[in-house]
């Protein structure tokens, strides 16, 4: 059956709780992540949404940054070959009461291959102010997830790894034995082509869009073998869904 096949799922790392918040001694703005390795049956996927939980140091309407890489090399080290595929800057802060996330849709990022980490990178970029932490930290996570980056001044737009000074967040922040931030991305399973565990007997065929190039309209033949519950959807270059165009029942047929 020639069809996207879509499954949404969050990758995280955190078990949902707050234990501590970080900053830099002079509350300037900084590079926070959480490097994820998905499992092989969630691949290929693209990035749907982004998730963080801010704390109570911050003020609702604040801006930040989110970037998304990838690393490719499986060291599971974004300083070495991190490459950038994704980001929204000046996102506002929605909620600061610590248990709930802001969440930030994004323009869906490029293809996410088996073998490949996701790399959620958060800047602190119009957050100001004194003793203020924006990052929430869960303590009970395994390490060696989380990064952090300072740059010395103003953090470039988009962030360069490695920073002048970047490590794993255990190495760099008094927060105890490990642990990750609380950064979450929703993923979406992205197979085309053939499904192979359809029998060939109810396969679907998608003819080409005539006109093609279209300027106001087009139309597109759909090939049923057998009764089918057909859904027809329409995306963009990025993979975005523009429009749905039929959801529901076809008899066998062109149409």
């Amino acid at each position: 059956m020639a069809r996207p096949v879509e499954e949404a799922r969050t990758l995280r790392l955190d078990d949902g709780s707050m234990e501590s918040a970080i900053s830099t001694p002079d509350n300037g703005p900084f590079v926070w992540l959480n490097v994820f390795t998905p499992p092989a049956n969630l691949t290929p996927f693209r990035v749907r949404e982004v998730s963080v939980l801010w704390t109570d140091y911050v003020r609702i309407g604040q801006t930040a940054d989110i970037y998304l890489y990838v690393d490719r090399d499986g060291d599971h080290d974004p300083s070495t070959g991190a490459v950038l595929i994704g980001k929204q800057e000046g996102v506002r802060v929605q909620f600061n009461d610590e248990t709930t996330f802001s969440t930030y849709s994004l323009a869906q990022s490029p293809l996410v291959q088996q073998g490949e980490d996701l790399i959620v990178a958060v800047v602190n970029s119009g957050i100001t102010g004194r003793n203020e932490d924006p990052a929430a930290f869960d303590e009970d996570a395994p390490p060696g997830r989380a990064w952090v980056g300072l740059y010395n001044g103003p953090v470039p737009r988009p962030p360069t790894f490695p920073a002048p000074i970047f490590g794993r967040v255990e190495n760099l922040a008094p927060i105890g034995p490990g642990g990750v931030f609380l950064i979450r991305a929703l993923v979406e399973r992205v197979v085309t082509g053939i499904d192979v565990e359809t029998p060939r007997e109810q396969w679907t065929e998608l003819g080409a869009p005539f006109p093609n190039p279209a300027s106001s309209t087009t139309s597109v033949e759909v090939t049923l073998a057998a009764p089918t519950h057909l859904r027809l959807a329409l995306y963009d270059v990025l993979g975005r869904r523009v429009v749905e165009v039929f959801d529901g029942l076809r008899m066998a047929g062109s149409h």
